[in-house]
């Protein structure tokens, strides 16, 4: 309609004003969650921003992504919560954590599950380098006990391989875990108030924030702005 038409017109102007014509965004993404999380906001940037070039630098582990933001590397980067206290953040998408099991395994049957009734079961975990790793080690700190990891990967769809080979048991967000589909893996509430995946975009507290920069941010803030 004509008043929407009107809308978008303001809109561009207004964007044009702030520096949006050109230029370059540059992003420090991880390898989990950001097919999901961003590519819909990444398609919606650059039909609304053409001249700005965004470019995608992708490192495997929060630890390396961190390093590149401190560096100047890249303008954001997506990391999960708690970020660092030298950076700034935005909440990107809260998400529960699930333990991916073998299909016959005594517990994957069940309607939720504790990391205290894991313990016996080997873990297959993502690499040192990731947040998710720390944060599922602790937790099991806090829990009593020290799991035997089984494998460390950087890949996810290696790590659902290898659980339904029957390795062990694997930790993912839950929107993560639905979207890996396998008929030798059952994904199982895990019922743990130490555990959550907090995604959030970071940036360095004494940082300029360009305009390409705070546009992105608010285009992640409207696709995700219902988080679960």
């Amino acid at each position: 309609t004509k008043l929407l038409a009107d809308r978008d017109d303001l809109l561009t102007e207004l964007d044009e004003v702030r520096g949006l014509q050109r230029g370059a965004l540059r992003l420090g993404l991880p390898p989990v969650g950001s097919n999901t999380l961003f590519a819909p906001v990444f398609a919606r940037f650059r039909q609304r921003y053409p001249g700005i070039d965004v470019q995608l630098l992708e490192e495997h582990g929060s630890d390396a992504l961190e390093a590149r933001l401190r560096s100047g590397d890249v303008d954001l980067a997506a990391t999960l919560l708690p970020a660092p206290s030298d950076f700034a953040w935005q909440l990107v998408r809260r998400e529960p954590l699930v333990a991916l099991l073998p299909a016959l395994h005594p517990l994957a049957r069940r309607p939720s599950v504790t990391l205290t009734a894991l313990r016996d079961t080997p873990f297959v975990l993502f690499g040192d380098g990731f947040s998710l790793h720390r944060i599922v080690l602790d937790a099991c700190r806090a829990a009593g006990f020290a799991p035997h990891v089984a494998a460390r990967s950087t890949q996810i769809s290696f790590m659902v391989q290898l659980v339904g080979a029957g390795l062990g048991v694997a930790f993912f967000p839950r929107m993560i875990a639905l979207q890996r589909g396998n008929a030798n893996v059952r994904a199982v509430k895990l019922v743990e108030p130490r555990l959550e995946w907090a995604m959030s975009l970071a940036w360095r507290r004494d940082a300029y924030l360009s305009a390409a920069a705070r546009a992105w941010l608010a285009m992640v803030a409207q696709e995700w702005e219902t988080p679960s």
